[in-house]
């Protein structure tokens, strides 16, 4: 059963992941093998961000609408030989999140700077981000890294700060309020997950900043990703100004 407003390439991602998965784990053994835990997937292009793991019950729904979006999110399908190999029926959430990808979130973000900046500067009557004299302190960039931001014929100059911290706080408007699509990475509907037996792996920009940019793929450590995000000397600056740049929409 596949409801419609199902992502398909999200849907396809997973059933590749956990195939493979499933193959290797049982090889030529798999009629002898009990069923392993499968494993998420976080996935984030240019333009959106999806996420689909396995949701091994039921559960309770809060609400007659929290039941109702979860139908157009969860989808049953069976990766056995026939339909009745139901020890291989999974049951997944997946979800997209248009706007939330890695270039259209930083251009949402960009917006909301470029508002900001245009509004301080009239309260205080000052120039903020108006030369390259007089930049944007942006803590969202790297310590020393310069950028532009152009909108409406007018330029805001930036110059990075490199404040963790502040960036995090900076983003929670965008990350709990919907954009232009009505998405939320806060208000929708979310199956609940098992975080002390649950594994994802992360594709795409995920991995890109990690690995491309931090040199850090592999295993994921929170504390070592936000002090390696933080790059002040030189030869970090040049690394993250030499990464490539992932333009795909998914």
């Amino acid at each position: 059963m596949l409801p419609q407003a199902l992502p398909l390439p999200d849907m396809l991602l997973w059933v590749a992941e956990e195939d493979a998965v499933v193959t290797v784990a049982l090889g030529d053994q798999r009629e002898s093998l009990v069923r392993k835990r499968t494993v998420g997937i976080l996935d984030m292009g240019g333009a959106s961000l999806q996420i689909a793991y396995e949701v091994p019950d039921a559960g309770a729904f809060s609400s007659p609408q929290q039941e109702e979006a979860a139908k157009n999110l969860l989808a049953e399908f069976n990766l056995g030989c026939d339909v009745q190999h139901t020890g291989h029926m999974y049951r997944v959430y997946v979800n997209t999140f248009l706007g939330f990808g890695g270039n259209f979130a930083r251009q949402r973000y960009e917006d909301l700077v470029l508002n900001q900046t245009r509004v301080h500067n009239r309260l205080h009557s000052q120039r903020t981000g108006l030369s390259p004299e007089m930049p944007f302190l942006d803590p969202c960039l790297p310590v020393g890294l310069e950028d532009t931001v152009a909108r409406g014929g007018q330029t805001l100059y930036l110059r990075g700060r490199g404040d963790w911290l502040a960036c995090a706080e900076q983003l929670q408007p965008l990350l709990a309020g919907s954009n232009s699509s009505q998405a939320s990475l806060v208000g929708a509907y979310k199956a609940p997950i098992d975080f002390s037996n649950s594994e994802f792996y992360g594709f795409s920009e995920f991995f890109y900043c990690t690995e491309d940019v931090l040199r850090l793929g592999g295993r994921y450590s929170a504390p070592t990703f936000t002090s390696a995000a933080q790059p002040s000397s030189p030869p970090e600056l040049a690394a993250v100004k030499e990464a490539p740049i992932r333009t795909e929409p998914l």
